[in-house]
């Protein structure tokens, strides 16, 4: 049981690590439009899988 909780928090720490890079990714000035979306989309699912 432990290791599933050591497990679970590591995922955490890794999904907010790749929101933060998504969201830094959003503020740059050079994106596609498929490029945003799929960002956005992803944090949104992140967002999620931590709740």
């Amino acid at each position: 049981m432990n290791h599933e909780i050591e497990r679970l928090n590591e995922s955490k720490l890794q999904w907010e690590n790749d929101i933060k890079m998504y969201k830094e990714f959003l503020k740059s000035k050079s994106k596609t439009f498929e490029g945003k979306y799929g960002a956005q989309e992803y944090i949104l699912y992140l967002l999620l899988k931590i709740e």
